[in-house]
C-alpha cells in the first residue's frame, strides 16, 4: 500500500523526501551533499536539498539542470545553489560584497532576486561556498542546528 501511495504523489507531482534530520550545518551539509552525490549522481536523477530552519526553508541545493539559468548543456550531474532575496535589500547587498557573489549568476522569480551557481561535481567548493554565504550574509555558524530534507525529482 505504501508503494501505490508513494507512486501516486509522485504522479501528482508530490515528491518524497528521502531524509530529512535536524543535525549542524557544517556536517550536516557535507552529509547531505554525498548522499545526493550518492543516490542520485550515477543516474543523473534530478533533486533538491531544502536547508531548513524554523520551518523555513531558507536555502537550496539543486540539481543544475532544474534552473534555466545554471543548466548545463547535457544536463550532467552537479550541485547548485540557489537563494533568493525576497524583501531583504541588507541581506542582498552583503552577499553582493563577497567575492564569490561574482561567480553567481542573477535571474529574478516572480520579480524575486535571485542567485544561483552550478559548481559541477566540486562537492567542496560547493560546501565551502555555502558555508561561507551562510556564515557571512545569514550570521549562522556551522554549528547552528538545521533540518536538511531531499527530495528526487526524477530522471532528466
Amino acid at each position: 500500500m505504501k508503494k501505490i501511495i508513494i507512486y501516486i504523489l509522485t504522479l501528482l507531482g508530490i515528491n518524497t523526501g528521502i531524509q530529512a534530520q535536524q543535525i549542524e550545518l557544517g556536517i550536516g551539509l557535507e552529509k547531505v551533499l554525498e548522499k545526493a552525490s550518492q543516490t542520485f549522481g550515477k543516474n543523473n536523477h534530478a533533486y533538491l536539498i531544502n536547508i531548513v530552519r524554523n520551518d523555513t526553508v531558507l536555502f537550496q541545493i539543486i540539481h543544475g539542470g532544474m534552473l534555466n539559468e545554471i543548466r548545463t548543456k547535457n544536463n550532467e550531474f552537479n550541485f547548485s545553489f540557489s537563494l533568493s532575496f525576497d524583501n531583504e535589500k541588507e541581506k542582498e547587498q552583503k552577499f553582493k560584497e563577497l567575492k564569490v557573489a561574482k561567480n553567481f549568476k542573477y535571474y529574478e522569480f516572480d520579480n524575486i532576486p535571485s542567485y544561483a551557481i552550478n559548481f559541477g561535481n566540486n562537492k567542496e567548493n560547493a560546501l565551502n561556498t555555502v558555508l561561507e554565504v551562510i556564515n557571512k550574509v545569514y550570521n549562522y555558524s556551522s554549528k547552528d542546528l538545521f533540518v536538511f530534507e531531499i527530495y528526487d525529482q526524477g530522471k532528466f
